[in-house]
């Protein structure tokens, strides 16, 4: 047989032979004494019953393949399984085969799940198996060296659940990838990735964990040997995990599965090395902490050094925009922890900020709380990182705003919770730009003293530049735990306008609420008491606040409020404001306002009177024209007047905050609505919910009286409601204010309006309004005609006619007024009239004559019927045809 031949023997031998494997194989794994072996060795490896689907194997990269493998739990920490995979994909070694020996030393995972579970006691299901394993396979792995490890595992696409004793826990890592493999001296190598997972939680950024570390295989730490007081050292292990590319809003609804509204990007890193016994040379020197030399972390103690770094950066409110100014912080911690975690030595740890940094160092002991000491160090805490937090989360501060000054910081804490031992916060000024202020605002040196039985603020003044003023401001708690801050505020400014711009440039107040010029004297107390970092303190300020030649304005406002003199009482339970020489829609006010305090005032409040309520009155005003409502009350450029300004409000509905309640009494000298003229008007109001009601008011009226309610409501529409009752109001001075029909009557007239309108303005409230009315005149007299002689002439005969009694029913329909009923009674004889009378006074009437006896209309008889036209100080009679008279 040629050499040829006999390479194609063989040749087709070994295709037989892998043929003949790879047909029989399959067989042979499901065959039960193998499949036995192969599960007996799984369980050896694992420590725990395992099972598997079914075995497969690869010829063409020789792997034995377990497919649906699921690894039992310790009855300990449940009843679920502590791993389950897809499949596990093993390796052989060759060297070890063709010595005759089967040997597996690659593994690959697929879709593994590990359930990670803490039992009530604390143990952890990993550690204990890592125990068993390590107590199970020591003596031969130290015989056999590394001949028996594997050489590497692969994760693919897993998952690691967390599971506190039956109750599984919301955070998960998945997508995990990796690898683990041996290195010298029994070290492992670990590199993995995983996402995070919280369950219910919608997670768009929560970023990627990567772990990086080497760590000692079980068996690898030494027992401690009886009579031995320290513990020899482990293999050093060392790893590094890293968070990257998380967003801070992800971050914390997977810490805490809310949302607390905060926007940001988070990264962070942790270092970790050890064990190792820390040696006396390694002991805190003597110029250190004492906490540090007693808290226990002396010699011969196994502990853990970390060095863990968190960077945070464009933090803000969720519902502001991403700004370059948005504060950003990196923070560094670096110490040590013994191996039970019960002591924990912080050697050094760093924030920065842009312009600033804190130092900080000390000692946490978890069993004895009274050995914790911490102390916090800096002299470069800037005021404009600080002012950074407050703009990134408060709303209406202007770009301009701008704080200048350092802030120096030594604090020293001890025991848990942390309890302040000594403490100062000082600065040598503090320079503050306001956008409006004519020039900086200068704070002076200040200091912050604190010790465990009190704290005190040294005087703080703040100088208004050019606003020729300054106030002054202290502060101490007393040395009982828990209560409330006392803070002084006095002084006094020119300008205090320049307040009010600083107010709306830190966004404390609306810009389109009310602005203020004049003198300001203040003499305030207040309790600040803390409530947690949501609403850091609440204040009860008490004192007084005085304003002198000041003018209020507001963008509701076309015109300024002066006022002469304004003397406000911040009592702990009330509110008191007394002021005089207002000069407001075209009068002189004065009066007196009194409320009880709010316990938590609105937090949009513009002024002291929406700090409390409801609000009790006296005001009087020597005249009132509401004529200048529409001078006094703007409208928005471009808007028509009458019609709903461009927030959907009406300009009056800015003239009140929307928590202000009022009711009181007000007098009126002389109140002018139109031409009319009404004289010492008193009525009880009340202003509710941009409602203004007078129920009831008295005033005289042209001779006579009128008493009545008034209701307005000022929402998109103004809407106006009048119900008056008049007595013996003296109708020829009434008549003086037409323009047409000027001395035209004369009489007594008493009777009832009720009368409705809405819109803005003038022409809007006349094109809307409606009512119905009755009047009864006595002694009446129309002194532009003389019916008797037209009725006769046929035509209109001017003079005068007297009426023994008027009566009439009316309704109002703008631009008419319609008489259903007037009937003009002589004594023996009478007129009936219909029709109306034009707002223009034009008259469209239609007068029947009646020859009967008074009040007996059922036995008249029409004797003629006239038309009368044109307006009452000219009108106009004529007869009506026969044909065109009424049946």
């Amino acid at each position: 047989m040629t050499q040829r031949k006999k390479r194609l023997a063989w040749l087709a031998l070994v295709v037989v032979v892998f043929v003949a494997a790879r047909q029989s194989l399959p067989y042979l794994l499901r065959w039960t004494p193998v499949r036995r072996v192969l599960l007996a060795r799984l369980e050896y490896a694992f420590g725990r019953p395992v099972q598997v689907d079914g075995f497969d194997v690869s010829l063409v990269r020789p792997r034995l393949q377990a497919n649906g493998i699921t690894v039992a739990e310790d009855p300990r920490f449940g009843q679920e399984f502590f791993l389950r995979a897809d499949s596990l994909s093993a390796g052989l070694d060759w060297a070890a085969l063709l010595h005759g020996h089967l040997r597996f030393v690659r593994f690959t995972f697929t879709r593994p799940h590990l359930n990670v579970v803490v039992a009530a006691d604390g143990t952890w299901n990993v550690e204990t198996w890592l125990e068993s394993r390590a107590s199970a396979g020591n003596a031969a792995a130290r015989g056999a060296g590394t001949s028996g490890r594997p050489r590497q595992i692969v994760v693919n696409a897993g998952r690691i659940n967390f599971k506190r004793g039956a109750d599984k826990q919301p955070f998960a890592l998945v997508e995990v990838d990796g690898t683990l493999a041996p290195r010298d001296r029994g070290m492992w190598s670990m590199d993995f990735e995983a996402r995070l997972l919280r369950a219910g939680v919608s997670l768009q950024e929560a970023g990627t964990v990567g772990f990086h570390g080497q760590l000692p295989e079980a068996g690898a730490l030494p027992a401690l040997e009886p009579g031995a007081t320290t513990q020899q050292a482990s293999l050093p292990a060392q790893f590094d995990l890293a968070w990257q590319r998380a967003s801070l809003s992800d971050a914390l609804r997977l810490l805490t599965g809310q949302d607390f509204g905060v926007r940001g990007s988070l990264e962070g890193s942790l270092s970790v090395r050890g064990p190792a016994a820390k040696s006396a040379a390694g002991a805190p020197s003597a110029d250190e902490s004492a906490a540090l030399l007693s808290s226990g972390l002396g010699a011969g103690l196994l502990r853990w050094t970390f060095r863990g770094d968190l960077r945070l950066s464009g933090i803000h409110r969720w519902d502001f925009p991403l700004r370059p100014d948005h504060p950003a912080v990196n923070l560094t911690v670096e110490g040590a922890v013994a191996a039970d975690r019960s002591l924990w030595e912080l050697s050094k740890v760093t924030l920065d900020a842009t312009r600033s940094n804190l130092r900080a160092n000390g000692v946490f002991a978890r069993d004895s709380p009274e050995k914790t000491r911490f102390r916090f160090l800096s002299s470069s805490v800037h005021f404009d990182d600080l002012f950074a937090w407050y703009r990134a989360f408060h709303a209406g501060v202007a770009d301009g705003v701008a704080l200048d000054g350092f802030l120096g910081v030594d604090v020293e804490t001890a025991g848990w919770p942390l309890r302040i031992e000594r403490g100062v916060l000082a600065t040598d000024g503090v320079r503050v730009t306001v956008p409006g202020v004519t020039k900086q605002w200068q704070l002076s040196h200040a200091a912050l003293r604190a010790t465990p039985q009190s704290a005190e603020l040294s005087p703080v003044v703040l100088t208004m530049g050019d606003a020729g003023g300054s106030f002054r401001l202290t502060a101490k708690s007393p040395p009982k735990p828990g209560t409330p801050w006392q803070v002084l505020l006095s002084g006094d400014t020119e300008r205090v306008e320049e307040l009010f711009a600083g107010a709306v440039a830190l966004g404390l107040k609306n810009d389109k609420a009310w602005q203020a010029r004049g003198t300001m004297h203040a003499n305030l107390r207040a309790n600040l008491h803390w409530q947690g970092i949501g609403q850091p303190w609440s204040a009860a300020p008490t004192g007084t606040v005085d304003l002198e030649a000041a003018e209020l304005r507001s963008r509701a406002l076309a015109l300024p409020v002066r006022l002469a003199r304004a003397h406000l009482e911040l009592g702990a339970a009330d509110r008191r404001i007394r002021f005089s020489g207002a000069q407001f829609l075209g009068g002189e006010w004065s009066g007196t306002m009194h409320a009880t305090s709010h316990a938590n005032p609105p937090a949009s409040t513009a002024l002291p009177i929406a700090s409390a309520g409801p609000w009790d009155f006296v005001i009087e005003v020597n005249r009132l024209d509401t004529a200048e409502f529409d001078r006094w009350f703007a409208v928005s450029p471009g808007v028509v007047r009458g019609s709903p300004i461009e927030d959907g409000q009406s300009a009056m509905r800015f003239a009140w905050p929307d928590a202000f309640e009022a009711n009181g009494r007000i007098t009126v000298g002389d109140l002018a609505v139109g031409r009319l003229r009404m004289k010492n008007v008193k009525a009880k109001m009340s202003l509710a919910d941009h409602n203004v009601e007078i129920s009831p008011g008295d005033a005289d009226f042209f001779g006579g009286k009128v008493h009545g309610n008034f209701r307005a409501a000022f929402d998109a529409t103004p809407s106006y409601d009048v119900d008056a009752q008049f007595d013996r109001v003296d109708l020829a001075a009434l008549t003086t204010v037409g323009r047409t029909f000027a001395d035209c009557c004369a009489g007594k007239m008493s009777g009832h309006i009720q009368l409705t309108a809405s819109g803005a303005g003038p022409d809007g409230l006349l094109e809307s309004l409606k009512g119905e009315g009755t009047a009864n005149l006595v002694g009446a007299e129309l002194r532009t005609l003389d019916l008797a002689q037209s009725r006769d002439a046929g035509t209109s005969q001017t003079g005068s006619t007297a009426f023994r009694n008027v009566k009439a029913h009316f309704t109002v329909d703008a631009p008419e007024i319609f008489f259903d009923l007037l009937r003009l009674d002589y004594g023996g004889q009478a007129d009936l009239v219909t029709g109306y009378v034009t707002f223009a006074d034009a008259l469209r009437l239609t007068l029947h004559h009646l020859d009967t006896s008074p009040g007996d209309d059922t036995a008249a008889t029409f004797e003629r019927v006239f038309r009368i036209t044109g307006t009452l100080g000219a009108p106009q009679l004529a007869p009506i045809p026969l044909a065109n008279k009424p049946r």
